[in-house]
């Protein structure tokens, strides 16, 4: 009996698995929350060793997400009018030194900077996310507060929520606006950072209770007669008063803002997207204005599968909505595994976000879920999506202007060490006065290298703030390699090339002793060879 061997082909396109051109520009974030110490830090205390501990746990989700192809971190640094960071208005968090109000015992300890520093090491921007107007969880002590809190500073401007202990700044008190303006302003006087962020607590959900309001809105009515109108505008208010703030000051900085994905609950928070995203809003004295956006990027949160994303996608994709201004996604990893999340519920959806032009990337609550590979998807961004390294996008309203590109690229051993890594020089500040903030390290098997061929992001080794690198092994073949470094200012704008480096491979070395294919050798040896 003759038997018939059938063979099958399974062709897998590459598209499903993100390697087909993959894109140079993209933003690929993550979220680090403190609230309730979510993501960080795992122990909290203001010892030494505990500082030490949290520092370890920090630059292990750093070098994690950057492995992953995180090139953007929203590290939270106020949840409930509180600081992890040295702030000249807030007590210190409970959530870093386990009592409120009480600083690290190491003085020069600062989450945030030592936060943007390892970032900006990494090649990474770091956004301050902060909570706007929350004051206590809904589970909450006023007892376990500062004397410094500004519950207990300034009762006056806070609100409770019926049935529960949640209390927020009230949106409607100019002094609240000008409160979190100034709150907001001395992080960006103070750091280094490359955005300012938002997420979705403006007014609270009804679930934490009713509230009232009615003293607020009989004494600052902004000309409005209809309550809903008139706390969606208080809030306009403080992100338009937040963000001329940041152009006077430091217009590189980035404003972004995380409302919730699904627009039938803007009433319920009394948030006004389309309104940040068009310029317009009612300033105290009733005029009307329609001008320029006031927030840089929208990043709604999209965590569903199915149905509701593609709902909330089809409403947030819109270019008239979004006016020129950029949107990312915010996506649910830690809901994969959850029931109805297949394992191919993250690609699916980065190809779905990568499919649609007005969509610059995703970013990824929570920096844990990654971390932890939740259903494997650390896995999937590392090997599937996010091989090769991604830059973020130009944001042309800011600035276009190219920084200048890096000086004498060369291959040198680095003092007191048995390492040649290559170097560059800072490059000269451009006609704005901006230098690089970081650096994209591309590696070639030709010389004839031509502007163009830098777009291909394949070809890119690295993104970084050091001025150094010591590249992995290639495994083309080749024996001779070109490199070339470009310098990025803070707005992504990239500089023309370096001059071309090139390196080849070290030659073979000689086997001294023993001779090549000796046999009868003892059982310890010591080998000896040479270059030459």
């Amino acid at each position: 009996m003759k038997k018939l061997l059938i063979f099958f082909l399974i062709i897998v396109p590459l598209y499903l698995s993100g390697q087909s051109n993959p894109p140079k520009e993209e933003i690929r974030g993550a979220w680090i929350a403190t609230v309730s110490n979510i993501d960080w830090p795992s122990n909290v205390g203001s010892s030494s060793s505990i500082i030490q501990q949290q520092k370890q746990q920090l630059l292990f989700y750093l070098d994690e997400l950057k492995a992953t192809g995180i090139n953007t971190i929203y590290f939270q640094i106020r949840t409930t009018c509180d600081a992890l960071y040295n702030s000249a208005y807030e007590p210190w968090s409970a959530y870093l030194t386990g009592n409120q109000g009480t600083p690290p015992s190491d003085p020069n300890y600062d989450p945030l900077t030592f936060a943007i520093e390892e970032c900006h090491k990494r090649g990474m921007e770091l956004h301050a996310w902060v909570n706007p107007y929350r004051a206590l969880l809904s589970s909450g002590s006023v007892g376990s507060l500062s004397s410094q809190h500004i519950i207990n500073t300034h009762p006056q401007w806070i609100i409770k929520c019926d049935g529960t202990q949640y209390r927020f700044l009230n949106p409607g008190l100019p002094q609240v606006r000008n409160y979190v303006t100034n709150v907001c302003m001395d992080i960006v006087n103070n750091y280094d950072i490359d955005g300012l962020h938002m997420d979705d607590y403006f007014y609270p959900y009804s679930s934490y209770g009713t509230y009232n309001d009615d003293t607020t809105f009989a004494n600052h009515p902004n000309g409005f007669t209809v309550k809903s109108s008139w706390r969606k505008n208080n809030v306009n208010m403080l992100l338009r008063q937040i963000y001329d703030s940041l152009l006077i000051v430091k217009p590189h900085v980035k404003f972004s803002i995380s409302p919730g994905g699904n627009p039938m609950n803007f009433g319920d928070v009394y948030i006004d997207p389309a309104a940040w995203l068009a310029g317009t809003y009612t300033d105290e004295s009733g005029t009307y204005h329609d001008g320029d956006p006031y927030i840089d990027v929208i990043i709604p949160q999209i965590y569903w599968y199915d149905y509701w994303w593609n709902y909330a996608m089809n409403y947030w994709n819109d270019a008239s909505l979004l006016n020129g201004r950029d949107f990312y996604v915010g996506t649910a990893a830690y809901r994969l595994g959850d029931s109805g999340w297949p394992a191919t519920a993250l690609g699916e959806q980065i190809n779905d976000c990568r499919s649609k032009p007005l969509i610059k990337g995703n970013v990824y609550f929570s920096a844990k879920s990654i971390t932890n590979n939740i259903a494997g998807c650390k896995d999937t961004l590392r090997n599937n999506y996010y091989k090769f390294e991604a830059i973020p996008y130009v944001m042309d309203w800011k600035d276009i202007l190219e920084p200048n590109q890096p000086e004498n690229v060369r291959y040198e051993r680095i003092p007191g060490t048995n390492v040649s890594y290559i170097i560059w020089d800072t490059p000269l500040p451009s006609m704005d006065g901006d230098t690089a903030a970081r650096y994209v390290i591309y590696r070639f098997n030709n010389s004839s290298i031509v502007p163009g061929d830098l777009d291909d992001a394949t070809k890119i080794i690295g993104v970084q703030g050091l001025k150094e690198i010591n590249p992995e092994p290639s495994d083309t073949g080749s024996n001779t390699r070109y490199f070339v470094v470009t310098s990025l200012d803070r707005n992504a704008n990239e500089s023309v090339m370096s001059n071309v480096l090139t390196l080849n491979s070290p030659d073979e070395p000689i086997l001294v002793y023993p001779q090549n294919l000796a046999y009868d050798q003892p059982d310890t040896i010591i080998c000896l060879w040479s270059l030459t």
